[in-house]
């Protein structure tokens, strides 16, 4: 009863301080009680209905089922397709949950204006999804806090010039699977701090020069699914500290030296791409490559091989090449890896190799620290396969009990 009575008293106080009356309120119950739902916490709120359409200058109330307001540090509203739901900013959530860290909004919101987020001041992350169109300049205050930002699964197709301007605690950026087509010079200008940009599964067909000059703190660029189909010289510029990129599933025909002066790379995935033109002798320039990826690339050694009598460094560090789905055919181009010297592992899956004509000890000679080789779906006389992995495989099996 006493609990009953606190929350009507901060519910009356609410009303009394932001000069709304009880006819222009519309309540929603704000399920946070410890359930079966391993996710729900006490200092969370879910809001999963609302009951109807918000009126004009109407606001929404929280009624709790568990705790008081200022426990919150988090709020869930995602609502079903079929439900009226919000298509605003909840702003008096930041009055009604003071120490609100956190706030999702799954629901029919379409737009953010620049008074959406001027109270949210502990606001560490913000996450929007559904029906958001536009990223406007303008829309974060000055002295935010935020660190992870999502406009995840949205429509946007269109982000202003410095609109992320003032983000600078910016970890974390999620734009993925959005309609977006073009990243422009100033898109992303001011994320200073910016460790991790996902824009996969958009439409992007061009990046400006200079798009990511501003993003010297990356680490994690994904490109995945998209529409890009020749990789400029300096279309990465600026990402010295970039460690992993995922250009996997795009258009791309020529990469140029477009990754020539990532120099912090480990992992390069451009799987499911159509370039011919690769070649290997570059990526062993990488002093800290460890991951390349080329499936389904039309990857062949030709290039690799007319560029054989190059100085290439013999430093690399690469231990895992995955070239699975390449049509490839002469076992004599391995010979080509032998700049690979610390590869631990080598998928050639799924190509067209028959005769081939190595043996195990024949690749532990040529790459001394191979310790994997897959090549299951060629050609390949079965004994020979065996024989081949038998020698060369040295990965522990693991035995699974049936009795557990």
């Amino acid at each position: 009863m006493a609990t009953n009575f606190h929350l009507f008293r901060l519910f009356v106080g609410y009303l009394l301080l932001s000069n709304v009356s009880i006819s222009q309120c519309l309540n929603v119950t704000c399920h946070n009680q410890i359930g079966s739902h391993p996710f729900h916490r006490m200092n969370t709120c879910y809001i999963t209905r609302i009951d109807r359409l918000l009126e004009i200058n109407e606001h929404l109330t929280f009624i709790q089922s568990y705790g008081s307001p200022d426990k919150i540090k988090t709020l869930d509203i995602s609502t079903p397709p079929d439900d009226p739901g919000i298509d605003h900013v909840p702003v008096e959530a930041f009055h009604w949950f003071p120490h609100l860290e956190s706030l999702r909004v799954n629901s029919k919101l379409t737009s953010i204006t620049a008074t959406d987020l001027e109270l949210a001041a502990n606001l560490t992350q913000l996450m929007i999804s559904n029906q958001l169109l536009l990223i406007p300049v303008g829309i974060f205050p000055l002295n935010n806090n935020l660190t992870f930002l999502s406009f995840e699964s949205n429509r946007i197709s269109t982000i202003d010039d410095y609109a992320f301007k003032g983000l600078n605690h910016l970890f974390s950026l999620k734009l993925h699977k959005n309609q977006l087509e073009t990243i422009k010079r100033h898109t992303l200008s001011g994320l200073n701090v910016l460790h991790v940009l996902n824009l996969n599964e958009n439409k992007i067909r061009v990046i400006e020069s200079g798009a990511f000059e501003d993003l010297s703190e990356l680490e994690f660029l994904h490109l995945q699914q998209n529409r890009l189909e020749i990789l400029y010289d300096d279309i990465f510029h600026g990402l010295i500290n970039l460690i992993d990129i995922s250009l996997r599933e795009n258009r791309i025909t020529d990469i140029n030296e477009s990754l020539k002066n990532l120099m912090s790379i480990k992992n390069i995935n451009l799987d499911h791409n159509h370039i011919d033109n690769l070649d290997l002798n570059e990526f062993a320039k990488f002093p800290s490559l460890v991951v390349l990826r080329l499936i389904n690339t039309t990857f062949s050694f030709d290039k690799t091989k007319q560029s054989r009598n190059e100085h290439t460094p013999t430093t690399s560090k690469l231990q895992y090449l995955d070239l699975d789905k390449n049509n490839l055919s002469n076992p004599l181009d391995l010979q080509s890896l032998g700049i690979f010297s610390k590869l631990k592992e080598l998928s050639l899956d799924n190509n067209l190799y028959y005769n081939f004509n190595w043996s195990g000890e024949a690749l532990k000679m040529l790459l001394p620290n191979l310790k994997f080789i897959s090549l299951e779906g060629n050609g390949i006389d079965q004994s020979v396969l065996t024989s081949i992995t038998d020698e060369v495989n040295t990965f522990p099996t693991v035995v699974y009990d049936d009795e557990e």
